[in-house]
């Protein structure tokens, strides 16, 4: 997923690996390391997918600027589908803070594929409530309290979906 968030703040301007650095940490709420980072951006100039150059300015910094492969590479992982799992809301997160690259249709996919996944976690946390509670030990008390939580923190990303469906209609009739 660092591959679709650099990209996807290189869609918007060129960066130096520190400016990138900083916001992915501002963005997503993540730190990646230098060393996760430099090796990144190096793989994907070999792949052709950025170009890096010296900065006028400062000609010891490199910037990065994305290329029209770059560009496709983009398209290809916002289209990828997110499979449920540890990461899929940090993927989800991802694709939602860069989808405005996408035709206005893509997003409201993007908005719908996320409010499944949500009504999954809604699904599955019920269902652990229930066996947990056919079984009442000090244990499952915390555990059930857990899957409450999760069935929260869903139905308010399912409103939140809502209401950002909303908006983006709003703004399509202002486009």
């Amino acid at each position: 997923m660092n591959e679709l968030a650099v990209l996807g703040e290189l869609m918007e301007s060129p960066h130096s690996g520190y400016s990138l650095r900083k916001i992915l940490k501002s963005t997503f709420n993540r730190s990646i390391s230098y060393g996760a980072l430099y090796p990144l951006l190096t793989k994907m100039e070999t792949q052709g997918f950025i170009v890096t150059e010296a900065d006028p300015e400062k000609p010891t910094r490199k910037i990065s600027t994305i290329t029209d492969k770059g560009q496709a590479r983009f398209f290809e992982l916002m289209k990828a589908p997110i499979n449920n799992g540890l990461h899929s809301d940090e993927a989800y997160s991802i694709k939602l803070d860069v989808m405005q690259h996408l035709p206005l249709s893509e997003r409201f996919n993007l908005l719908e594929e996320y409010s499944t996944a949500q009504n999954i976690i809604i699904k599955e946390a019920i269902e652990i409530k229930e066996n947990l509670e056919r079984k009442q030990t000090r244990d499952h008390f915390y555990a059930s309290r857990k899957q409450d939580l999760r069935i929260r923190v869903a139905r308010e990303k399912l409103q939140w979906i809502e209401e950002f469906k909303d908006d983006l209609t709003e703004r399509k009739s202002d486009e």
